[in-house]
């Protein structure tokens, strides 16, 4: 009699994946096999396949598998563009005949936590102008305006960045609540970093409008156009501060908004994105020298950013005798607290020489932001998770102007982009036959092979089976 072992090759292999498969087969007599097929389908097929088979053992096939795997990454793409530094001739403008800035707009603010200090923007008081009003803390100060300038580390600030058109003097104008007169009353003004004068409201209870100098003046002088910076800093306690008026004429402010005057938000007009600003470059072209490392070993550069300083400084010293390297700072724009999502504002890249000390600027924008100061090529975007903390690189980093986040974005996010990988794997895969004496005299067979379903998306060689008599004794 004779029986029949089956042995099917065929799989269900959804994957994307070429399959190359060298066989080695030795064998004692001549083999008529089937033709290997390439097979990409879902439809059932029903196969008679003729087999003349003379042999003596089945094959003895060793099987090394190359596949090929592609693999899609997301790499976030970085673009060169143009850096964000405000044009003077269109950049938050003040009208000299009457201009009214709200105090919670507020682009910058420093010295957190100082003695002399704000509670932030409150709004329980009724009356206020806008979404609210700047409040004094606790603590009394009832000094002249001097004394902000000789301790400015005592007292926190807040900044409101304009562009002056005009030049001229100026008066500043406060509207004020004091809750009690003579205690809380007064609050310092000032011009670019400088105090000038101590204003006082003189009835309590109310809203008001004051130019009444308590110490110093109410005036300062523009002596060309361009950006300035208004500040005002604590002076009583308590104090609610709920907008000024700048005028170069003898208009008396009243009411809320004055009659005639431009209002001005400096906290989303300074963050417009006017043309015609630097091109941002590459980091200069750098090849270390003979017996140097485009890497620095650990501590022989440091990096220090002036805190709250406009512009951001940085101070960077190289202590090698002999390596240059690349270095850098920049300043990236906050849109929330999500590092991410920052944006390149502005930047200054250069190659510092062994022994050498030097000093980087960039322009700070008027709402939150973060400087870095660093080593090798600057991060065009965080998008993705690239950091400079995440190589080393990083030297010295400061965060400015709070909470104030940056509300207009000059260039879109980063799009992640699919990049195929291909990887190379060999799998090498054991004799499974074994081989026999026992000699088979060819015999024509007509075998019917039942359908089958292969569901594959790939161009993997696939023998169909075989059935093989065997003759017993």
């Amino acid at each position: 009699s004779l029986t029949f072992s089956e042995t099917p090759t065929a799989t269900d292999t959804p994957t994307d994946t070429p399959t190359n498969t060298p066989t080695d087969t030795p064998t004692d007599t001549p083999t008529n096999t089937p033709t290997a097929t390439n097979t990409a389908t879902n439809t059932p097929t029903n196969t008679a396949t003729a087999t003349n088979t003379a042999t003596n053992s089945p094959p003895n096939t060793p099987t090394e598998t190359n596949t090929v795997t592609n693999t899609a990454t997301n790499t976030p793409t970085q673009t060169a563009t143009s850096t964000n530094t405000p044009a003077a001739d269109t950049f938050c403008s003040v009208v000299s005949t009457g201009t009214y800035i709200d105090a919670e707009n507020y682009t910058g603010s420093a010295n957190d936590g100082a003695q002399y200090s704000f509670v932030g923007i409150q709004s329980s008081t009724p009356g206020f102008v806008g979404t609210g009003y700047l409040t004094t803390g606790a603590t009394q100060n009832q000094l002249l305006f001097s004394d902000v300038n000789t301790n400015p580390g005592g007292y926190e600030r807040y900044d409101y960045m304009v562009n002056f058109t005009t030049a001229g003097s100026y008066k500043i104008w406060i509207r004020g609540y004091a809750a009690v007169s003579g205690s809380t009353d007064s609050i310092f003004v000032g011009l670019d970093g400088t105090a000038i004068g101590a204003l006082t409201e003189t009835s309590a209870g109310q809203w008001v409008w004051t130019g009444t100098i308590q110490n110093g003046t109410n005036m300062f002088s523009i002596g060309s156009p361009g950006v300035h910076t208004i500040n005002v800093w604590p002076r009583e306690q308590n104090h609610m501060l709920d907008g000024f008026f700048l005028t170069t004429t003898s208009s008396v402010p009243s009411g809320g908004i004055p009659s005639g005057a431009t209002e001005l938000n400096p906290r989303t007009c300074g963050e417009s994105c006017p043309v015609g600003t630097p091109t941002r470059v590459p980091s200069p072209s750098f090849i270390p020298a003979y017996g140097c490392s485009s890497t620095p070993p650990s501590g022989v550069l440091t990096g220090v950013i002036t805190d709250n300083s406009n512009p951001t400084v940085a101070t960077i010293k190289n202590t090698s005798s002999a390596c240059s390297y690349p270095v850098g700072l920049a300043i990236y724009r906050k849109y929330d607290n999500n590092i991410d999502n920052q944006e390149l504002f502005d930047y200054s890249v250069t190659v510092i020489k062994p022994g050498e000390t030097l000093v980087l600027t960039v322009e700070n924008p008027p709402c939150s932001y973060q400087a870095d100061t660093f080593w090798g090529d600057v991060i065009l975007s965080f998008y993705g998770g690239i950091r400079y903390s995440a190589t080393n690189r990083l030297l010295d980093a400061f965060h400015g102007n709070g909470d104030s986040f940056c509300a207009v974005r000059c260039q879109p996010l980063p799009t992640p982009t699919s990049t195929a990988t291909r990887t190379k794997t060999c799998t090498a895969v054991p004799p499974t036959a074994t081989k026999t004496k026992t000699p088979v005299p060819p015999t024509p067979t007509k075998t019917p092979v039942p359908p089958t379903k292969t569901c594959t998306s790939t161009f993997t060689p696939t023998a169909m089976p075989t059935k093989t008599p065997t003759k017993k004794y």
